[in-house]
């Protein structure tokens, strides 16, 4: 998590990292941190991309066909 974090505090509109960051919330059982990020991801205009449709998909339980 301190690399993520450290990619974002050089650029908070890293979408990629945010996707990849909450993946691994997730992957911890941090079901509303990886929400905050998926919401992160939206607010900052990623929400028609991979980043954003991954991580929608492994909240819902869906497996990513990527």
């Amino acid at each position: 998590m301190e690399f993520y974090e450290a990619a974002l505090s050089i650029d908070p509109n890293y979408i990629l990292a945010r996707s990849y960051m909450a993946q691994g919330l997730l992957a911890y059982g941090d079901e509303d941190g990886a929400r905050v990020q998926l919401a992160e991801i939206r607010e900052r205009g990623g929400r028609n991309t991979w980043s954003y449709t991954a991580l929608q998909m492994a909240l819902r339980g869906t497996p990513s066909k990527y």
